[in-house]
């Protein structure tokens, strides 16, 4: 007995519309609060990682 194949599925699985939202949601609402201070590789971070969801 162990983890069925569904089980495994649903256990590797990614809302992607979920993470879409939740990124769009830090860029519009957390990072402003930073403003000139927070490193341009978290902004380019939320570019790749919007783009790898979105494919």
């Amino acid at each position: 007995e162990g983890v069925t194949v569904e089980d495994m599925n649903e256990l590797l699985s990614v809302d992607k519309a979920g993470w879409l939202a939740e990124l769009a949601d830090v860029e519009k609402n957390h990072y402003p609060k930073f403003g000139d201070k927070l490193p341009q590789e978290l902004k380019d971070q939320i570019k790749v990682i919007t783009e790898r969801l979105s494919k």
